[in-house]
């Protein structure tokens, strides 16, 4: 060990050298030497003996700040999420790799592969985790909803159904079932607007008199106030 440590030091000493350091012919070696290597021995130093750190005061405090640091980083981060993917980036976890994978290099080239990872995954979050902001802001937009189909005549029963619904709905008026939820409403309601109403078949008795009735009641069997004759 204590070899190869001393051949190791010896090729980045070579390599330090061979790199030039401002303009006045000075190495990234002489930047070591004036920097670096004295600060190195200050290192060994606390790693060998160990620090002095108020553990009881200082640390304690140092902790607390961390956390509330950490929650307006997360904050911040999840705010900036949400403007890129929607609503849904308020519910996003920063310590979840699979998460942030898929939202940071989502679709992405797989260069050993060959294949583009996943852009777009569902992840079930319990409300538990779900931040504080985050369900404010999910509450909001349910409130924002609710009041918009209170105050908006034109709201239907297709608002209400579900992808799969408005799919069958399709099918059976005869149109065709792909594309979203949106689309399927989109062609439902353009497809109800246009489609030709069948007319009302005329009553025959509407232009019949009073009269005219009675004997079409008598000769059906039936007492002209409308009951069966006994």
């Amino acid at each position: 060990d204590a070899e190869g440590t001393w051949l190791l030091h010896q090729k980045l000493v070579e390599l330090l050298k061979e790199k030039g350091w401002l303009k006045s012919g000075h190495s990234l070696y002489d930047y070591y030497v004036l920097h670096m290597r004295e600060f190195g021995h200050v290192l060994t130093d606390m790693e060998r003996r160990g620090i002095r750190v108020n553990a009881k005061d200082y640390l304690a405090s140092v902790e607390v700040q961390a956390r509330k640091d950490r929650e307006e980083h997360s904050r911040i981060f999840r705010e900036w999420a949400a403007r890129k993917i929607g609503i849904d980036g308020m519910a996003l976890n920063p310590a979840s790799s699979t998460q942030l994978a898929t939202f940071l290099f989502g679709g992405a080239l797989n260069k050993k592969t060959g294949q583009r990872s996943e852009s777009v995954r569902v992840f079930k979050v319990p409300r538990e985790e779900i931040p504080e902001d985050g369900l404010k802001a999910f509450e909001k937009i349910e409130a924002s909803k609710r009041a918009k189909e209170e105050s908006d005549p034109q709201s239907d029963q297709l608002d209400k159904m579900t992808a799969v619904q408005l799919k069958a709905l399709c099918k059976e008026q005869g149109l065709k079932v792909s594309g979203k939820k949106a689309e399927l409403q989109d062609r439902l309601r353009e497809h109800f607007l246009t489609a030709p109403t069948e007319p009302e078949e005329e009553d025959e008795f509407d232009e019949m008199t009073d009269a005219e009735i009675e004997q079409t009641l008598v000769a059906r069997g039936l007492h002209p106030s409308g009951t069966p004759e006994g």
